[in-house]
């Protein structure tokens, strides 16, 4: 085994070291029978790094490591981290000295932040605003952590800002073959006498199975895909540690082996290495070097970097499986949701042809590929039961295909417009169409059945929809303080005879100088059962509010159309967890408080308008649409109240026609 001094603070460490992120389980905790003979093995194989955390493994790592490493204390280095930053400092002392009991030792030798970024350390950690970093400090002080640092997730740039606090002697970071991104930042943190440790050396998995491509890349001087992984990381001189998270014995004798016997890639093979791969990026029409210009111009918020990284996975490194996994578990921001709009290509400085490159990516990782993916969406439902949805298609092939759809009721539901011929729809084309129809009212279900046809192949679908229209004067009630009210009882749910006895919300809109107020009341029974514990039980969903500044806005459609910004705003738990809100279009500025009620809670939120109306400034109206979830006595979501306004309702809630559940 290798060992080198971890930056300037006298320690000595193994080249691998053993991340305990992803120890072996069962039932929920780890796995004493297997994890610690691991462990044990690990230190006989010369590896005396361990690197931890307080959530690891469902929060029980830190207590494995410390009955596998008790007696063998002196051997091992032992890192762990702490992720409380906006917590008391009463907490944050109390997670340190639970850390030191867990682990079964009166010292740590590296304590560290965890997942820190630059706006983190301006805000919560820096000592001289009285942040968290001055507790670390004293931990150091006292003798409870030999060394501090940090684990990071944030550019480069701020990377050197860190390192030049001058606060911390190790940093804990990303890099491997596939994000070289922190290499420059690495060499500068070692110059100013930080230890570096790498997490994700074989990109999180990615680079665990056999590819022909990486051995034509490395020359063939590397057997596998985890040995050139390895002695690439290990190549940098900036390197103390390479940190891989094994949960089988098989893959600690295979990198230890490899720690002991592999040198790591001299630079000039390093240099090799680059050049070759940059070289088939260039030819591929995909050499992006995510510098993000392309970004503000995409309004469905796709990642635009991000996928064309998946493609180059699968292109340069032929890891296929992997981008495929990849792509799956970024829903919202994958490349199928390009609507080749073009406005992200004057914006590369590479002249990539990214819509392009996107719909190859889709064609390529996508589950859908081949099919016509068809989203649909309740537009407007009214108090006879005459409905209007939205029906888009997408030809997901390469090829141009016929395409043409037939929509038919259950029965008890009329379509007036039944059938629509699109003729040849180009590859990764868009077509949509408007559907009208009525429904029973008195059932408050429709029932849907959606028919396409490209080719000879056809796809059959099933479309549902509950729903309830509640008129003003009756479920829906305008009050004199502009509060505008509206409740339903179990009997009104046809659909859905589980629901709670009472299900109601009200609010009132108004505009200020700068922006919207809105103050809403929700009883409780909207609620879900908690998800988290830090939510103590309570109070978990709140409102969905759909803002626009510019246009009409539809409700289901907010990542779809230019000027819909969706808006969730949650009560936390009021008087323990502060109100907090998030985004999809990451809207800034939100105030948001929250208070109980003798029902439920009262929530207030400030929205200023520069948040979501960007482009055209105050606009003289503004569309305002309102949702809030509602459960049934088990805590499932049986669907939602949908306040559906007009464009200038801030004004007065009597704008809002009607109130519909779906």
């Amino acid at each position: 085994m290798r060992y080198s001094e971890l930056g300037n603070t006298g320690l000595k460490v193994s080249a691998l070291g053993f991340g305990c992120m992803r120890l072996p389980m069962k039932d929920g905790r780890v796995d004493r029978g297997l994890a610690i003979p691991m462990l044990h093995r690990a230190v006989e194989l010369g590896v005396n790094f361990f690197d931890t955390a307080i959530g690891y493994c469902n929060s029980d790592s830190q207590a494995a490591i410390g009955e596998a490493m008790q007696a063998m204390r002196p051997k091992v280095v032992l890192s762990t981290k702490n992720s409380l930053s906006t917590a008391s400092d009463d907490d944050w002392w109390r997670a340190l000295e639970n850390s030191l009991r867990l682990m079964r030792t009166d010292y740590l030798d590296l304590y560290s932040h965890h997942g820190i970024n630059w706006e983190m350390y301006v805000n919560n950690l820096d000592p001289a605003k009285n942040g968290k970093t001055r507790l670390m400090l004293k931990a150091r002080q006292q003798g409870l952590s030999r060394h501090i640092g940090f684990s990071f997730h944030d550019t480069p740039e701020n990377l050197i800002k860190l390192v030049d606090t001058g606060c911390y002697e190790n940093v804990i970071l990303q890099y491997n073959l596939l994000d070289q991104g922190n290499a420059d930042a690495m060499k500068y943190a070692r110059q100013k006498g930080m230890g570096v440790v790498v997490m994700g050396p074989v990109g999180g998995g990615r680079l665990g199975l056999p590819s022909e491509q990486i051995r034509e890349l490395t020359g063939g001087q590397a057997k596998s895909t985890p040995e050139a992984a390895l002695r690439f990381v290990w190549g940098h001189p900036a390197v103390n540690v390479a940190l891989s998270g094994m949960s089988e014995m098989r893959q600690l004798e295979e990198n230890a082996s490899l720690a002991n016997s592999a040198k790591p890639f001299t630079p000039e093979q390093i240099a090799t290495l680059d050049d070759a791969i940059a070289e088939r990026k260039k030819k591929s029409g995909l050499y992006c070097t995510a510098c993000r210009y392309c970004l503000p111009a995409c309004q469905q918020g796709i990642n635009i970097p991000d996928n064309l990284d998946m493609f180059n996975q699968v292109l340069i490194y032929g890891l296929k499986d992997n981008a495929k996994n990849r792509y799956k578990n970024t829903p919202g921001t994958r490349a199928a949701e390009c609507v080749n709009c073009g406005k992200c290509m004057p914006l590369c400085p590479q002249g990539i042809k990214i819509p392009d490159r996107l719909n190859e990516t889709a064609l390529m990782l996508d589950g859908r590929a081949g099919s016509v993916i068809c989203n649909t969406a309740m537009n407007r439902i009214g108090m006879d039961g005459g409905f209007q949805m939205s029906l888009r298609l997408r030809n997901f092939s390469a090829e141009e295909r016929q395409i043409k759809v037939t929509v038919a009721g259950d029965g008890q539901t009329a379509v007036a417009d039944d059938s629509k011929d699109f003729g040849a729809v180009p590859s990764m084309a868009w077509r949509a169409m408007t559907i009208g129809g009525k429904a029973d009212v008195r059932r408050h279900q429709i029932v849907m059945k959606i028919g396409i046809s490209c080719g000879p192949a056809t796809q059959t679908l099933e479309k549902v929809y509950n729903y309830l229209v509640l008129p003003k004067g009756n479920g829906a009630q305008e009050k004199g303080d502009g509060w505008l009210s509206v409740e339903a009882s179990e009997d009104d749910f046809t659909a859905a005879k589980d629901t709670a006895r009472k299900h109601g919300l009200r609010f009132r809109l108004s505009r200020a100088k700068d922006g919207l107020d809105l103050t809403a009341d929700v009883r409780d029974d909207f609620l879900f059962p908690s998800r988290a514990e830090s939510h103590s039980g309570s109070l978990v969903d709140g409102l969905e509010v759909y803002l626009d500044g510019r246009q009409p806005s539809r409700i289901g459609f907010p990542k779809y159309e230019k000027g819909v910004y969706q808006l969730f705003l949650y009560p936390g738990t009021p008087g323990k967890y502060p109100a907090f809100f998030n985004s999809p279009q990451n809207i800034e500025g939100i105030d948001v408080s929250s208070e109980r009620t003798p029902d439920g809670y009262r929530i207030r939120a400030k929205i200023p308008y520069a948040s979501f109306c960007v482009a055209e400034g105050v606009p003289s109206k503004l569309g305002f649409d309102i949702a809030v979830n509602t459960a049934d006595k088990g805590g499932k979501r049986v669907g939602q109240f949908i306040f559906a306004g007009g464009r200038d309702n801030w004004r007065d809630p009597s704008g809002f026609g009607e109130v519909w559940f779906v």
